[in-house]
């Protein structure tokens, strides 16, 4: 059975060039889900840094001291705020689970592509060993035919003489 060596190396050549162009996407998703995570570790920060500003607000706003009124108040707005930093706080970390899958896919996708490659590369390499052996063995039957040849000439000047 003959391969047909120029056909292997052609689907060699496209699983590579399709499992580059997966890469490229998937890093491109990657990059993506990585912005939504910097926007969402921001809203953390942002709310955190609400909740913070109202306490220092309400502390720095009344120096002669405060109300029962201003504390629940305060009280109530602050748990309002924490519910927003929780809320922010969970949907950073589904973010960033997600933002770590993404980024575990472009490695795999990293390694079909090294995959692809080395297999391309192997099937050039076998392609060109086939055919430095066909060449050889080309010039091994004519060195053969050759020996051959002037055996026989050898042979019937030996006769003749």
């Amino acid at each position: 059975m003959a391969i047909d060596w120029t056909l292997l190396i052609r689907v060699r050549e496209r699983h590579r060039t399709l499992a580059l162009d997966r890469a490229r996407r998937e890093r491109a998703e990657a990059e993506t889900q990585a912005d939504h995570l910097r926007r969402a570790e921001a809203a953390l920060d942002a709310q955190r840094q609400a909740r913070t500003a109202l306490w220092s607000d309400v502390a720095s706003g009344h120096p002669d001291g405060l109300r029962i009124d201003d504390l629940r108040n305060a009280a109530a707005w602050s748990r309002r705020l924490d519910r927003q930093v929780a809320e922010a706080g969970a949907a950073a970390d589904r973010t960033r689970a997600e933002t770590v899958r993404h980024q575990a896919r472009v490695a795999e996708c990293r390694e079909r592509v090294r995959q692809a490659a080395a297999e391309c590369q192997r099937a050039v390499q076998m392609s060109e060993r086939a055919r430095s052996d066909a060449t050889r063995l080309r010039e091994l039957r004519f060195e053969d035919a050759a020996e051959e040849a002037s055996l026989r000439v050898w042979s019937r000047s030996r006769e003749e003489g």
